[in-house]
This record gives structure tokens, sequence and C-alpha cells, in this order.
């Protein structure tokens, strides 16, 4: 500006479009200038590159939707056979084995009676009815160390 002479500052206060261009001349307003073309390369490209990679995550996020489901499922599964185990590793209620041992004593006691009592070869059932009594004392024998553990508690 101060090496302007007096007839040209007169002029950019009078046109308009002589100042613009002066403006336009300036250092700063080139470095401005400079910098504004720049940051709006890098935007566009930044923009390019998002566009580029839009479909790539889409068909992330939606893996990752169906993974998510996946584990929900698996995780569900995992829970019923998680409630399935402790049902059956639970113990039985002593109750109730003790009322099946006592009719499995009171069958394997009467199967041995009829078998005695329809002998008519009896080498032959002997075995049969040897057999039928030990289980028939085994199963009593279980009742009374079962009734006798429940007690205890």
């Amino acid at each position: 500006m101060d090496s302007l002479q007096k007839q040209e500052l007169e002029r950019l206060d009078t046109d308009i479009q002589f100042l613009l261009e002066f403006i336009q001349t300036l250092p700063l307003v080139q470095t401005t200038i400079g910098q504004k073309a720049s940051i709006e390369e890098e935007n566009r490209k930044d923009a390019q590159r998002n566009l580029d990679l839009q479909e790539e995550v889409s068909q992330l996020s939606k893996d990752v939707s169906t993974l998510q489901q996946t584990i929900i499922d698996k995780i569900s599964i995992h829970e019923g056979l998680q409630q399935k185990i402790m049902t059956m590793t639970q113990p039985k209620d002593i109750q109730d084995v003790i009322q099946q041992l006592h009719k499995g004593r009171r069958s394997s006691f009467i199967e041995s009676e009829t078998l005695a009592k329809n002998i008519s070869d009896f080498p032959n059932h002997v075995e049969e009815f040897m057999e039928l009594r030990t289980l028939h004392h085994i199963r009593a024998a279980k009742i009374e160390r079962l009734q006798h553990g429940s007690t205890k508690k």
C-alpha cells in the first residue's frame, strides 16, 4: 500500500473492480486462498474415502447384527442346557426313592413267591428264584440305609 501513488489510491476509493483486483494481489489474500483450496481438496478426498468405505461399513454392520443374534440364540440354548443339567444332576427326593424301592421290593417278592409256588422244574428255577430274592433283599437294605440316613438329618 505504501508504494501506491496518489492516483492509484484515489482509483481504489472509486473503482470497486480495481479494489477487488488489488486485494487479490495481496500476499495475505494469496496465502488465504491457497489454504482454502488446500482445505477444500482435503475435504473432497476425505468425502470420497468415506463414500468408498460406506458399503464396507454397511456390510460390517450387517455382519455384527447377524453375529449378535447368533450369540443371543447360542446363549439361550446354553441356558436351556444348563437348566437341564441342573435338573438331571440334582439328587432325587429320598422319599421318592424309598417309595420306588418299596414298589420294586414288593414286586420282586411277589415274583419270587409266584415262582416258588409254580416250581415244576426245581433245578432250573432255583437260580431265577435266588436272583429275585437277592434283588428283594438289596432293595430292602437300600430302603433301610436311606431311612436311617434321612433320620440323622
